[in-house]
């Protein structure tokens, strides 16, 4: 919910490395260039009762 307040912290590069929101955290631990552009490797979304891990391979950004 976009209405629910967020804390974040960003790493020296300006890349978002943590995002907590309710009982919601997700923690980027790795980028990968993708046209250019660092897009999230690894992440890892958790509550107090689900956790998800997420390997992404390959990004596809479209130009419009």
């Amino acid at each position: 919910d976009p209405a629910i307040e967020a804390e974040t912290e960003i790493d020296p590069e300006g890349r978002l490395v943590r995002l907590q929101q309710s009982d919601w955290r997700v923690n980027i631990s790795r980028y990968q260039l993708s046209s250019g552009q660092a897009m999230p490797r690894t992440l890892t979304a958790s509550d107090p009762e689900t956790r998800v891990r997420m390997v992404i391979d390959h990004w596809f950004i479209y130009e419009r």
